[in-house]
């Protein structure tokens, strides 16, 4: 089972379906989402939601010329839920692509992490610094801290975190 957001218009969950049996994805942006539903195949879960530390809703800062880019800002009517809340059989695989609330999302999915142990990727450019006050890196020393992780690789802006 692997497990996805940030899923965007659904390139990289429909990547993954080939190599795993399941695949759970989640964009909060609608537009995005319309998008990823068409392009996922019927072993992707998909959610119009994003994931963080608690259920919420908030706003979105969207940028027209990057639908990648959008970002979680102030409030609004955006869904954000936890990964520990849907109570998944199985987690072999986490990645978090996710705009900077990267640290957030993985806060969500502590019993996840703590029960299944999962291959972790996390983008990490800085972009929970800019949009939280969250310092670049605190989500991997905190994957290590917490969880006995430690960085297997990184390359370009993700870091590839596994149990030790």
């Amino acid at each position: 089972v692997a497990v996805q957001a940030g899923g965007n218009v659904g390139v990289w969950a429909a990547k993954m379906a080939k190599r795993f049996k399941t695949v759970w994805t989640f964009e909060p942006d609608p537009d995005n989402y319309a998008c990823l539903v068409k392009n996922v195949p019927d072993n992707v879960q998909h959610m119009r939601a994003g994931l963080g530390d608690r259920v919420a809703n908030v706003g979105m800062t969207l940028f027209p010329d990057n639908c990648g880019a959008h970002y979680i800002d102030g409030p609004g009517d955006i869904e954000i839920i936890t990964l520990d809340g849907l109570s998944l059989p199985a987690c072999d695989y986490l990645c978090l692509d996710v705009e900077g609330y990267e640290p957030k999302a993985l806060c969500g999915a502590k019993e996840t992490i703590a029960r299944y142990r999962p291959v972790i990727q996390i983008e990490e450019k800085g972009l929970s610094e800019r949009y939280s006050g969250i310092r670049k890196g605190e989500a991997e020393r905190w994957l290590e801290r917490e969880f006995g992780y430690r960085v297997a690789k990184k390359v370009r802006t993700d870091v590839i975190l596994v149990p030790r």
